[in-house]
């Protein structure tokens, strides 16, 4: 797999790897993990 094929997220203008996990600033509760198709 090269890098380019793997789903990355921006989120609050930080980029996240697929299966890293986050909380929008928005909703800090939340937690959330990149994935594909991730909007």
């Amino acid at each position: 797999e090269k890098p380019e094929d793997i789903p990355t997220c921006n989120v609050d203008g930080v980029i996240y790897k697929a299966g890293e996990a986050f909380s929008p600033a928005g909703d800090p509760v939340r937690r959330c993990y990149c994935g594909p198709g991730y909007t």
